[in-house]
């Protein structure tokens, strides 16, 4: 993931999008749904995903481009922590992601395997049981 959000129509990622042939992914997020939850898009096909990728993986590339942005943040804004107490207090840290009403255990359990995959936590009861949701 080289982009998200807003920062994906800056000049800059639009020109090296252009230049380095980037796949621009929309709504992954709708993939997760229930098939119960209606949506007005059900007669809409979905854009595809790239190429050798599936949506956990989608979904854990997002979370690990969120993280990184994220220890990029406070490492610029605390320069006074030492790398190693930063690693320290990340291998500790406890991530709560939110997700729309209606989605269900399944929905939760793709999410936290996609954590695992994004390198938030570990594949490990400990690691599993520091990702919550609301």
């Amino acid at each position: 993931m080289r982009a998200a959000g807003a920062e994906v129509n800056s000049a800059e990622n639009i020109e090296k999008a252009d230049d380095e042939e980037w796949t621009k992914i929309e709504w992954f997020k709708l993939r997760m749904r229930p098939k119960s939850m209606p949506t007005k898009l059900r007669s809409s096909p979905l854009p595809p995903l790239p190429p050798g990728k599936n949506l956990l993986q989608v979904f854990g590339d997002y979370m690990s481009y969120l993280m990184k942005c994220t220890s990029a943040f406070i490492r610029d804004t605390h320069p006074n922590i030492p790398a190693q107490t930063f690693e320290q207090l990340r291998n500790k840290a406890e991530f709560i992601i939110a997700h729309p009403n209606g989605w269900e255990g399944a929905q939760q359990a793709r999410l936290r395997k996609a954590a695992i995959l994004g390198g938030l936590v570990p594949d490990t009861a400990a690691g599993k049981s520091r990702v919550s949701f609301v």
